[in-house]
């Protein structure tokens, strides 16, 4: 049964806050006000949060006691935003190795939750997230979502979770969250079979779902099942992407088959960081809850460099989280917030060849030749030694003599300098947090 979208925000959203201690209500609210409004307010009201955060933690947690010390900050005290940069990033060594001096002395009087990276960097990491950290996530999600046209209580799917975290999807507690916001939920370790992809469409179909929620080769991998069966969903309107990056050839293929589709961009240490506008179609950061800086650039690639400003139980300050962007701004009509062209995947993602030009993996191919291989489904690309590199590359019907013989010439002039093989299969494996890895260094473990 459909809820009312009135009724999702006058009562499912406050109870949503209250199961959760969570002021979602409160942080929508200053999101939209703030998203009209002129940068240096923007930037007022960052500075405002920096000082409170800066002061926090030089009081209660050692490590950053330390380091401002060292940088010059007089007994935590920031005077402005450009002074952010004298204090040398946090790094995810810096978790791992200080990981109790992170933490807020005043820990016990905290409303926290502990979470953790997949690993997929080649780092793990753990942190304690604030709830109100959490809950500031959550609100500029929906406002992200909000910006495309999907209100809060429209119904739609999250394709999500793997094996491990199905167990959790069953509870009544989750199942009561979903309904109460119109929400429906369909494992992806279930599909990849006709049964678990017609299991979605018709989940999708009975419930009216106007959009669709999930990884972004999960989107993909549905978008090419509904072409090559002709099957279409005929009330979504809108697919919101996130946790991969999403390549140009995902994009066309999940926008000529299900709807437009929009980014979003967060993570376990800090959930909601960017999100891609449909008004100008550039990734806004979500300026009044993080301030975002970017470490130099290397062939048009800059690393990400992120304050959490409500991560109070463990400051994440200057955080290198080894994701990479595309630096770039053009005006966009509504948002005066910090803005960037792409995400580019991660740091481990990065192949310097000979001439110290740089590969980024989740673009391995480019964008140009991805549109001149329509047989291409999926591909990975495993760094066995140092000079060796194995493409392994999953195709369909279409894929002709003719697009391996492409592949082989742009294998040859670019990466020239490497022993490399390709090696057809039938299937690529996610990992185990259910994201596919398109590029593997073996030779940086």
């Amino acid at each position: 049964m459909k809820i009312p979208k009135p009724i999702v925000k006058a009562i499912s959203l406050p109870l949503f806050d209250l199961a959760h201690s969570f002021h979602v209500r409160t942080q929508m609210r200053e999101l939209r006000r703030l998203a009209p409004a002129p940068e240096e307010t923007v930037r007022a009201v960052q500075l405002q949060r920096l000082r409170v955060l800066f002061r926090h933690a030089w009081e209660n947690t050692p490590f950053y006691r330390r380091r401002m010390d060292e940088a010059g900050f007089d007994r935590g005290h920031i005077e402005r935003l450009e002074d952010l940069k004298n204090l040398p990033p946090l790094t995810r060594s810096d978790l791992q190795e200080s990981f109790e001096e992170i933490v807020s002395k005043d820990i016990a009087g905290r409303r926290y939750k502990r979470t953790g990276s997949s690993g997929s960097t080649g780092t793990p990491v753990q942190v304690l997230a604030d709830y109100d950290a959490t809950s500031a996530g959550a609100a500029a999600q929906w406002f992200a979502w909000e910006q495309a046209g999907c209100d809060l209580g429209t119904p739609g799917l999250k394709l999500w979770g793997n094996p491990r975290s199905d167990k959790e999807f069953r509870r009544p507690k989750t199942r009561i969250k979903n309904a109460l916001f119109n929400s429906g939920l369909v494992s992806q370790s279930q599909l990849g079979t006709p049964q678990g992809y017609d299991n979605l469409i018709q989940t999708a179909r009975r419930m009216r779902a106007e959009y669709l929620y999930g990884y972004s080769n999960i989107l993909y991998d549905v978008a090419l099942y509904l072409e090559s069966h002709g099957q279409k969903l005929e009330h979504v309107r809108f697919a919101f992407s996130t946790a991969e990056n999403l390549q140009p050839y995902m994009r066309d293929k999940i926008e000529q088959t299900i709807g437009p589709v929009y980014d979003w961009y967060g993570s376990c240490e800090i959930p909601g960081v960017a999100f891609e506008c449909p008004h100008c179609r550039q990734y806004h950061v979500v300026d009044p809850f993080v301030i975002a800086e970017t470490g130099p650039e290397n062939d048009g690639y800059a690393s990400l460099i992120l304050t959490n400003l409500n991560s109070f139980a463990m400051p994440l300050i200057r955080y290198e989280n080894q994701d990479m962007i595309r630096p770039g701004y053009a005006p966009c009509p509504v948002f005066n917030w910090t803005t960037f062209k792409e995400l580019s995947g991660r740091v481990s993602d990065i192949l310097v060849l000979d001439d110290q030009t740089v590969t980024m993996m989740p673009s391995f191919f480019g964008s140009k030749l991805l549109q001149d291989l329509p047989g291409l489904v999926r591909f990975q690309v495993i760094r066995s030694e140092e000079k060796k590199l194995d493409v392994y590359l999953m195709i369909n019907s279409r894929f002709s003599q003719e697009q391996e013989t492409l592949i082989r010439d742009y294998m040859s002039r670019k990466f020239g300098q490497f022993n490399w093989n390709i090696r057809f299969v039938d299937e690529i494996q996610p990992s185990a947090s259910g994201k596919y890895r398109i590029f593997i260094d073996k030779t940086k473990r």
